[in-house]
């Protein structure tokens, strides 16, 4: 039996409200091309019983307890290349999903078309918009409210090394029709061509080591992280304006602009690891003004202000995966430099 091109990663934790409205608007892909695998946290909702009855061909991964998200993905990942044979062909992709997303019927096919016109893209993502649920609806998820607020439309980032969800909490008037491709795509919406992974992921070995994602991460830096590491690999990501998925977001008003977004939760310690792991040194060097003075006008939140000592703290630590990032590094420092605006 020829292995699926394709295969979808959800990672999910007592999500059994959510998955299968994600997984019927996968449900239009062709079988034979996508494979969707859910990495299950130990979920005790009953989740794993509702999918296998109403969607029976989705694989499952279940562990006994929650490992957290990036290892999940990371085990994810393993399947796949399982399935393809411990490769990662260039004409074999993985699709990264929150569980709480919905998506477009023609959301997969739009990202697969965004990798095959630029074949040098590693990673393609699209729009995402927000859903908000009622909370007094007997159906509060299937009779969501889905929004024109975006979520996020890719990552960019700036001179501080603050990854900033491109569009969050504005109104979608079509304004990314024409913008140029972001610094990387999120990992809760994001297609990666394997190629590429295979030439970002870390090397194992060591404790929080190996695969996709970084499990010592938030899953939101985890996420940017990777978007780093393939810039750094040299596959830059592509943009599929006209790919879209909702995101549930809570019981905000549609209107709300102030929801939380992805954007606002890299932790600051995160921010100041993820620059430590994978600048050059004259990079970073050229970046601490900007670092520092962010830094100097948050410091008076705890959280901002012990954040660059507690990555020196945990120096031992991720020294052997900034080692292992300057490995991989095929990009000029140079050439990333641009995107930090």
């Amino acid at each position: 039996m020829m292995s699926p091109s394709t295969f979808a990663i959800i990672v999910a934790w007592n999500d059994r409200e959510f998955l299968p409205e994600l997984l019927a608007s996968l449900a239009p892909a062709p079988a034979e091309d996508l494979q969707v695998l859910v990495v299950d946290n130990g979920s005790d909702d009953a989740s794993s019983a509702v999918v296998r009855e109403r969607f029976p061909h989705v694989a499952w991964l279940r562990n006994a307890r929650n490992l957290g998200y990036a290892h999940a993905v990371n085990q994810g990942w393993r399947y796949a290349r399982g399935a393809w044979g411990g490769e990662a062909p260039a004409d074999r992709f993985v699709l990264l999903l929150s569980p709480d997303m919905v998506l477009t019927p023609d959301a997969v096919p739009r990202l697969r078309a965004a990798l095959d016109a630029q074949p040098e893209a590693g990673s393609s993502g699209g729009v995402v918009r927000r859903a908000f649920r009622d909370p007094s609806s007997e159906r509060p998820f299937a009779e969501a409210v889905r929004s024109d607020v975006i979520d996020h439309a890719g990552w960019a980032v700036r001179r501080d090394r603050r990854f900033i969800a491109r569009g969050a909490g504005s109104l979608d008037r079509g304004q990314y029709a024409d913008v140029g491709a972001p610094f990387g795509v999120s990992a809760s919406f994001g297609l990666f061509r394997s190629s590429a992974l295979e030439a970002a992921q870390l090397p194992g070995g060591g404790p929080g080591a190996g695969g996709l994602l970084d499990p010592a991460l938030s899953p939101a830096a985890a996420g940017a992280d990777l978007a780093w590491r393939l810039q750094l690999a040299g596959w830059p990501a592509a943009f599929a304006p006209a790919a879209r998925a909702w995101r549930f977001c809570g019981a905000q008003a549609a209107s709300d602009s102030a929801a939380s977004s992805a954007s606002s939760v890299i932790p600051p310690s995160d921010r100041w690891l993820l620059a430590a792991k994978n600048e050059t040194l004259p990079s970073l060097l050229l970046a601490l003004p900007w670092l520092f003075a962010s830094w100097l006008g948050r410091a008076w939140k705890p959280s901002e202000a012990f954040a660059p000592f507690f990555v020196l703290a945990g120096l031992p630590s991720w020294r052997p995966k900034r080692r292992a990032v300057r490995a991989l590094r095929r990009a000029a420092g140079t050439n990333l430099r641009s995107w930090f605006r």
